[in-house]
């Protein structure tokens, strides 16, 4: 008679010799078999959050989208007039608009400066000095007055009117020549969530810097760079121009020449000496009377040296109260039972939805789960149920088409000894 061992079952000896032939005084009895012993798994569940971004709640100065959100009276928005303006005069042509946000921001981007160093002839002046603030008002200028000329002002406002109609993040930047502070030239910077970061523009001459790895920089980067000399151009008297000198990694981009496309050709000095002391602009209201801005210093030398009464309110460069990032999409994960509870907030403009890819799969709306708090039903958050190791990517979009930088989270599950507590 036989006995028969199961997996994981333990030997009882005394039952098996119960059930065998009792061995005789010479014969020895065979060794019995012994049944490795098992142990029952325990599932460790793993979350890991490998890319996030980042919601500022509540700054100091926040930005307000230069007031193109903001109605005085029904049809006094710009946006929907800037968007035609942008179809009408072919701003994006050659740009396939149907393609991915990030894979077509930076070239929306070039093509806004494109467009307006080519159509405002900048000469620092303003041929009529109540057409400002305003995008609609500056475009409607140059189209009916093509003879006019413009600042810098005119058109860096111009460049932020048909930015944010675009969902564009969009702020102008008005440098000082730190040997000469009264000489002032404005320019702009848009965020842009292919690269997270604002990026300083030069509207007027179609220009701006890369580093040679990272893609184009912002004010805060380039203020670093010009305070240590990095940051340097020379003049050619006979061609009339400005060039930036080689410098590894900075790179001057379209071209080493700064200078306006069309005549009177203007050329500008790449803002060597400008990043050192700037103001920020953080509001306009642009649907007046009265228009107006209000900016910010990097530093108390401008209210110093240019007497400013009363003095503009002053905030360090790499101050979240005013480099926040814009079109962002933070999230927290939490295992559940039998779940992953994610839990997001954004700070889009006109944002209408989130979307979810699961492993490098296709896009798709991301349905949230409502959650009950004391005052009312919070809809921030996803139950994600994965049956096996996987990764999550999250983004928000908005009206204008624009797509946050993703949110990756990676789940796993592994085995080791123990019962699973967690399922």
């Amino acid at each position: 008679m036989s006995c028969q061992l199961m997996p994981g079952d333990l030997l009882n000896t005394d039952e098996v010799l119960s059930q065998a032939q009792t061995p005789s005084q010479t014969e020895q009895p065979a060794p019995l078999p012994i049944a490795p012993a098992t142990k029952r798994t325990r599932e460790h569940r793993n979350i890991q959050i490998l890319q996030n971004g980042f919601v500022f709640e509540n700054p100091t100065y926040a930005y307000t989208g230069h007031g193109y959100e903001y109605d005085v009276t029904p049809g006094d928005n710009d946006l929907p007039w800037l968007r035609q303006y942008a179809i009408d005069h072919q701003v994006f042509a050659g740009i396939d608009m149907m393609r991915d946000w990030k894979e077509r921001e930076w070239e929306m981007i070039q093509a806004i400066i494109f467009h307006t160093s080519h159509t405002l002839t900048y000469t620092g002046i303003n041929t009529d000095p109540a057409l400002r603030f305003r995008a609609k008002i500056i475009l409607t200028g140059a189209m009916e007055h093509p003879e006019y000329t413009w600042g810098c002002g005119e058109v860096s406002m111009a460049a932020a009117g048909l930015a944010q109609a675009h969902g564009i993040p969009c702020r102008l930047v008005n440098g000082h020549d730190f040997q000469n502070p009264l000489n002032s030239d404005y320019c702009c910077e848009m965020y842009s969530t292919r690269f997270n970061r604002w990026v300083f523009l030069m509207p007027h001459v179609n220009a701006w810097i890369e580093h040679e790895t990272d893609g184009p920089l912002g004010v805060r980067e380039l203020h670093l760079y010009d305070e240590q000399s990095l940051i340097q151009a020379r003049y050619d008297p006979v061609e009339m121009h400005w060039s930036a000198e080689p410098n590894p990694p900075l790179v001057f981009q379209p071209s080493s020449i700064c200078q306006a496309p069309i005549p009177p050709h203007i050329s500008m000095s790449w803002w060597s000496g400008y990043f050192h002391h700037f103001a920020f602009s953080w509001f306009m209201k642009i649907n007046g009377p009265p228009n107006y801005m209000l900016e910010v210093f990097n530093d108390d030398f401008l209210n110093v040296t240019l007497n400013y009464n009363p003095p503009v309110p002053v905030i360090a460069i790499d101050d979240l109260n005013i480099t926040y990032p814009l079109n962002n999409v933070e999230a927290d994960a939490a295992l559940q039972p039998h779940a992953v509870r994610i839990t997001v907030k954004n700070n889009m403009f006109e944002f209408i939805r989130y979307e979810m890819s699961v492993d490098a799969g296709p896009w798709g709306p991301m349905t949230l789960a409502p959650l009950l708090t004391a005052n009312a039903v919070d809809l921030s958050t996803y139950l994600w149920q994965p049956d096996s190791d996987s990764t999550l990517a999250l983004r928000g979009s908005n009206l204008a088409g624009v797509n946050s930088p993703d949110v990756v989270i990676k789940y796993t599950r592994n085995s080791s000894g123990g019962q699973d507590e967690s399922r």
